[in-house]
């Protein structure tokens, strides 16, 4: 029973964790980035991944508390697992749903990631090395602020001028533009 319970607290710690800070956390996109592989290929951007923080830790946390409740009324080790994992896969799709919902209403200039590669952007919040920072940029009269991460890993300080090279997950990979 303990087991469960560890697992809900810590499971609903980063729910709580992510649902205030945002996606920083989010380690799918994290390991996409580090690897240079994405996940998003050919989906529709206007919907989370299965693999978020969020819907991860909703998981966590849902098989952590059934599995504590059904482990309080005796059940045996496999059937409380079971039980943890069907409710933790309903926990999930709840906030799978809930989160595809936030994501729709982003929408609003028609404009997708992947068209915005190639454009230029402003750092507004500094990238330190190996980290993410924010970029800013204004298109179709709506600007648009989005979590970046410089391609080769450096610092990139604020206010300075950037290509976006590629989009990852949810992030854009940007380089400093050289001026002459």
């Amino acid at each position: 029973m303990v087991v469960f319970i560890i697992l809900a607290c810590f499971g609903f710690f980063f729910l709580v964790l992510s649902l205030i800070l945002g996606e920083i956390f989010d380690f799918a996109h994290e390991v996409a980035i580090e690897h240079d592989v994405s996940f998003d290929h050919g989906t529709d951007l206007s919907v989370p991944s299965i693999f978020s923080t969020r819907i991860i830790a909703a998981f966590i946390t849902g098989f952590g508390a059934s599995g504590a409740i059904a482990s309080y009324y005796h059940q045996s080790l496999l059937s409380c697992s079971l039980i943890g994992l069907g409710f933790g896969l309903i926990t999930a799709g709840i906030v799978y749903a809930v989160v595809s919902v936030m994501y729709k209403q982003q929408a609003g200039s028609g404009v997708t990631m992947a068209e915005m590669v190639g454009m230029s952007a402003t750092v507004s919040v500094a990238n330190p090395k190996d980290g993410f920072g924010q970029v800013t940029l204004v298109i179709k009269g709506s600007q648009v602020e989005q979590f970046a991460r410089s391609a080769d890993g450096e610092a990139i300080k604020h206010g300075v001028s950037v290509k976006i090279d590629k989009f990852v997950g949810d992030r854009f990979i940007v380089s400093p533009i050289m001026n002459p």
